[in-house]
C-alpha cells in the first residue's frame, strides 16, 4: 500500500489512537502489543515493528498536523514501555507496582512534552531578542508541535512571524492574526491579557488606532498591572492629543488667513 495513500493515512490515524488510549490506561504490554508473558526478544520485534510506523518522522510525511503531537506521545511511550519491559528489574517494579507504575510512564511522557515545549519557546523568544526573526519562527513552531494550546507560544509565534521581514508584509500581518485570534480562544487561557496586546500591535501596524484602543482596554481590563499595554496605551493617548492639537492650531491658522484675506 502507497505511504501516502488515503487508505494508508486512515489506517494510520486509527493506530495512533488505539495506542494513544492505551498510553493513558497505563497498560505496557497492550501498549506494544505482546502477551504479559512475552519474552525479550518478542517484546522487541512489536516495539521495532511499530517504531516503523508510529516514528514521528513517518506520521510528519503524512501531512497530518493535527497527529503529530498524539505520534510524539506514543513514541515516547512506546519507547519507555520498551525500556522497562526489557529491563528485568524494570519489568519486576512495573509489574509488582501494577497500573500504578504504568501511570507514571503516561505522566512522564506528557511531563516530556511540556519541558520540550518550554525549551523551543525559549530558543524563539532568545532569538527574537536578538531581532533573528526567522529562527525564531522556526523554534517557535516547533514549541507549537508539543503544546498547540499555550497561550504563551500561540502570542510568540504570531509575534516572530509579524516581525520577519523576510516575508510580504500583508501576508505576515494576516498570519500573526490568526495566531493571536488562536490564543484568545484557547482553554489555557491565563490572566496575563497577553493576546489582547499583541492583538492591539497588529492593528496598530495596520493604522487602525479604534481597534487598537479597544484591545488595549481589554487587555488592561483582565491585567491592569500589563505594563507593556499600559505604555502602548499612554502613547496612543499622546499621539492622539497632539494630533487633536495639531488640527486646533490648523483650524486658528485657517481662520487667520480668511481674516487676513477679508481684510485686504
Amino acid at each position: 500500500m502507497d505511504e501516502t495513500s488515503p487508505e494508508s493515512s486512515k489506517s494510520l490515524v486509527e493506530l495512533v489512537g488505539q495506542k494513544h488510549a492505551l498510553l493513558k490506561s497505563g497498560d505496557l504490554y497492550a501498549l506494544i502489543g505482546v502477551e504479559r508473558s512475552a519474552d525479550v526478544a518478542t517484546i522487541k520485534n512489536a516495539y521495532f515493528s511499530l517504531a516503523k510506523l508510529l516514528h514521528p518522522d513517518v506520521v510528519a510525511r503524512q501531512k497530518l498536523p493535527d497527529l503529530e503531537r498524539q505520534s510524539i506521545e506514543v513514541f515516547k511511550g512506546l519507547s519507555d514501555a520498551f525500556a522497562t519491559l526489557t529491563d528485568r528489574s524494570k519489568r519486576l517494579a512495573y509489574e509488582s507496582q501494577g497500573q500504578k507504575g504504568a501511570g507514571a510512564v503516561a505522566e512522564k511522557v506528557q511531563r516530556d512534552a511540556a519541558s520540550e515545549a518550554k525549551i523551543w519557546y525559549h530558543k524563539g523568544m532568545l532569538l527574537m531578542q536578538r531581532r533573528v526573526h526567522g529562527e525564531a519562527e522556526a523554534c517557535l513552531r516547533k514549541a507549537l508541535e508539543f503544546d498547540k494550546l499555550s497561550p504563551k507560544i500561540l502570542d510568540g509565534l504570531g509575534w516572530a512571524i509579524m516581525n520577519n521581514e523576510a516575508k510580504p508584509l500583508a501576508p505576515r500581518l494576516e498570519e500573526a492574526k490568526k495566531w493571536f485570534e488562536k490564543a484568545l480562544e484557547s482553554p489555557s487561557q491565563d490572566s496575563s491579557g497577553d493576546p489582547y496586546y499583541y492583538l492591539a500591535l497588529y492593528y496598530k501596524a495596520l493604522g487602525d488606532s479604534a481597534k487598537q484602543r479597544l484591545c488595549l482596554q481589554d487587555c488592561i481590563s483582565i491585567n491592569p498591572r500589563n505594563v507593556e499595554a499600559l505604555r502602548e496605551q499612554r502613547l496612543l493617548s499622546m499621539r492622539a492629543r497632539k494630533k487633536g492639537e495639531s488640527q486646533f492650531f490648523k483650524s486658528i491658522q485657517k481662520m487667520i488667513s480668511k481674516y487676513t484675506a477679508k481684510k485686504n
